[in-house]
């Protein structure tokens, strides 16, 4: 059994999976045909999932990605253009903070949501670190500020450069 399992009372062979899989790995050898990988497939696939979340059939499950990690993508909920413009355009840089502490439940929910932002090569090699503490805080934001302060100063450029023009 491979590592992409494909239920063939859901598939509906309209070939969405194959359509959209970035590795071009998976392939329908007519109309009628069930999905099937490509010989050397396995090697070439991204581990994304995204083959699982983008068929609205459910037929496929993937060995190395839980169906969990696969929601459905809802088409009703895409944006389009105008509403994507629209959401870009409404959001500022300006920020206006309450002394008052954010609840756990609405972090670990921010942080679930986030999970989704795409990484470099959907490595997901992120780690996310919530600090409540206000001394720290303040010492973190003060130690960002001091390194903020060097690049402009070029004392350390060469931690920049990879990253970002100087």
């Amino acid at each position: 059994m491979g590592f992409l399992r494909i239920d063939e009372s859901k598939c509906k062979k309209d070939s969405i999976c194959a359509n959209e899989c970035p590795t071009a790995i998976i392939r329908l050898k007519d109309e009628n045909s069930v999905p099937a990988i490509i010989p050397g497939g396995e090697e070439a696939c991204l581990i994304c999932g995204h083959c699982v979340a983008v068929c609205p059939h459910g037929a496929l499950s993937h060995t190395r990605v839980p169906i969990e990690a696969c929601p459905s993508v809802e088409k009703d909920l895409v944006l389009n253009e105008k509403q994507a413009v629209q959401f870009l355009r409404s959001r500022r840089s300006i920020r206006v903070y309450k002394d008052k502490a954010v609840e756990k439940e609405k972090i670990q929910k921010l942080i679930e949501i986030a999970r989704y932002a795409p990484t470099g090569s959907n490595s997901q090699l992120v780690e996310w670190r919530v600090i409540t503490d206000k001394d720290k805080m303040h010492a973190l934001s003060a130690m960002a500020v001091e390194w903020l302060r060097d690049v402009v100063a070029g004392e350390t450029q060469r931690v920049v450069l990879p990253y970002m023009p100087v």
